[in-house]
């Protein structure tokens, strides 16, 4: 070691540069070294944060939905809602020839006005405007605070989606309705000017209407009844059909009928309802109103673990169970002509007429969210 130091002193002093002791001279080199490493490692990260920063677009990207994709489905389509993976879709099949095709995903859709569904959002219910431009759905979606909070909320909304634009916006927010818990069951006027819904509250449910875009949100007045629900328009649109639970008397739910701007409400006449499975039934509710305003499907309740989808004409025959429908969840749609209804039953797509029970499946439907005919005014 005095050797090499020896030389390098001498060899310094030969070329003119500074003098430079052996233990200065492998501190400089050490220090040139770790400064490389140092690069090397904060140009090794940056290439790794880029790379990722590209990954996560790209994911964003193949997830997203991609609108222009997704056609207008023809009038008479039957649009209904998919469970995929966890995540939701709404497809519409076209019963003329069989083609399902997807008009919105919510699968891993990261932006937007349900910004939280990977998996988070789950639809409760669907309807469709008169003209079949649009839908009107209830969902629900999922929210966690943050990371390191895992008390999870659940925020609920209806939301109008335009079939031809497809741009989707938030029609009604759960906590403007009288501080409801949840909205479910939109029902579009005949005219294509307001929905009617029913809100959910810590004290029960209520209906409301609301306007298109939004403003307008008021309760209809129901009088002496209470757990007003599933509204379903007349015709003409001047009257609300309903299920709702009298608050004097035996608390038995009914159908009454009411005004759309609020009155006193009319029970409806179905006759007498027979007894099921030897059992006074327990109650009527979710009714469906045909599209000619003179048949209503409904469930009623014998009282036990089961629900059964029932048929009855307004002021006629008395209601009769519909013939292997027992287990099906929702409020059923009717076809245009009103001679069947539209139903998911048996994990499958189909249509049924009420009074025989005949029934053909027309397509696989993973979910249970009640079916709606697209264009049902013929427009």
């Amino acid at each position: 070691m005095p050797e090499l130091r020896d030389l390098l002193e001498r060899e310094m002093g030969r070329t003119g540069i500074e003098p430079l002791t052996l233990e200065d001279f492998l501190r400089r080199r050490d220090a040139v070294a770790r400064r490389r490493r140092i690069t090397a490692a904060i140009l090794a990260i940056a290439v790794a944060v880029a790379a990722t920063g590209v990954a996560v677009r790209a994911f964003d990207r193949a997830q997203a939905p991609t609108p222009a994709t997704y056609p207008l489905p023809p009038a008479g389509s039957i649009a209904f809602v998919e469970y995929r993976h966890e995540a939701e879709r709404i497809d519409a099949l076209d019963p003329a020839t069989g083609r399902v095709t997807t008009v919105m995903d919510l699968g891993c859709e990261r932006t937007g006005v349900l910004a939280r569904s990977c998996p988070g959002v789950s639809i409760e219910a669907l309807d469709a405007s008169p003209d079949g431009s649009q839908l009107v759905f209830a969902a629900r979606e999922a929210h966690q605070p943050s990371a390191y909070n895992t008390t999870w909320t659940m925020t609920s909304g209806l939301y109008l989606f335009d079939l031809r634009t497809h741009v989707r916006t938030k029609l009604v927010d759960c906590p403007s309705a009288s501080s409801c818990v949840q909205v479910t069951s939109p029902a579009w006027s005949p005219d294509g000017t307001t929905i009617a819904y029913t809100a959910i509250a810590p004290n029960g449910t209520s209906i409301r209407l609301v306007d298109l875009d939004g403003s307008d949100d008021r309760p209809v007045d129901v009088g002496t009844l209470s757990n007003a629900d599933s509204p379903s328009w007349f015709p003409d649109g001047s009257r609300i059909l309903f299920s709702a639970t009298p608050y004097h008397g035996p608390q038995v739910p009914g159908l009454y009928s009411i005004e759309a701007g609020g009155g006193e409400p009319d029970p409806i006449d179905l006759g007498t309802i027979p007894r099921a499975a030897h059992v006074e039934v327990a109650g009527l509710w979710a009714p469906s109103l045909s599209p000619d305003g003179t048949t209503v499907v409904f469930h009623a309740d014998p009282g036990g673990p089961r629900s059964w989808f029932w048929v009855g004409r307004i002021g006629g025959q008395a209601a009769r169970r519909i013939p292997g429908l027992g287990t099906e969840q929702g409020i059923v749609s009717w076809m245009p002509d009103s001679s069947r209804i539209v139903v998911i039953a048996d994990g499958r797509l189909q249509l049924v007429d009420p009074w025989t029970g005949s029934r053909s499946p027309v397509t696989h439907a993973d979910g249970w969210v009640s079916p709606v005919v697209l264009g049902r005014s013929g427009s």
